[in-house]
């Protein structure tokens, strides 16, 4: 295939769940191609700051921003830090997520249901409300969900995950329908373990 590069100089892009994993693998991508990047983690999560730092050490340009993504309050102030520190977003990528190890809908816990249904779908929906009029007043921009071959088939998660995943792939459709001619670009990968 060879070698790809790619120029994202001057645009700023907020990952979700980005300082570990494929998060962190997509922070430090963007960061590599000039990127502006705002790494979220979980509010007193240990891998935020060493993330940063790895980052920040191959010459990247980045912030770390603590949140709790089923919270819409954190979720809007994360946004506009993110504003505020480098003038507009122009790429998010939703990456942060819940498991539910696989467990049966008779298994499962109310509670269980509920803390995947809000940081899988939930989640989604209030970044999404708070990004979206601030990419059209800029003209447009990409969200990217990473959604799981369990929003395809079913057995690759648990109830609640599985549910979840269609509800994301549910929401970029929709996203897409609604704001596409509008500048708005979404699309959702779907990987398998990982």
């Amino acid at each position: 295939m060879g070698n790809m590069s790619f120029d994202f100089t001057g645009k700023t892009v907020i990952v979700t769940g980005g300082v570990s994993g494929i998060g962190l693998a997509i922070s430090k991508g963007f960061a590599r191609a000039g990127a502006n990047v705002v790494m979220c983690g979980r509010p007193g999560g240990s891998r935020g700051p060493a993330a940063l730092q790895e980052v920040l050490a191959e010459g990247g340009k980045a912030i770390l921003a603590e949140v709790d993504i089923s919270n819409e309050e954190q979720v809007a102030a994360t946004v506009q830090k993110a504003i505020d520190t480098y003038g507009k977003v122009d790429i998010f990528v939703s990456n942060a997520a819940a498991f539910d190890g696989y467990k049966k809908l008779l298994d499962m816990s109310a509670e269980e249901w509920k803390h995947v249904i809000d940081v899988n779908l939930n989640g989604n929906f209030y970044i999404c409300r708070n990004i979206i009029p601030h990419m059209l007043e800029n003209g447009g921009g990409v969200i990217v969900f990473i959604s799981s071959i369990a929003g395809v088939i079913a057995g690759h998660g648990g109830a609640a995950y599985t549910t979840s995943k269609h509800g994301v792939n549910g929401l970029v459709k929709q996203i897409t329908f609604d704001y596409g001619r509008q500048g708005i670009r979404a699309n959702a990968v779907c990987p398998g373990s990982t």
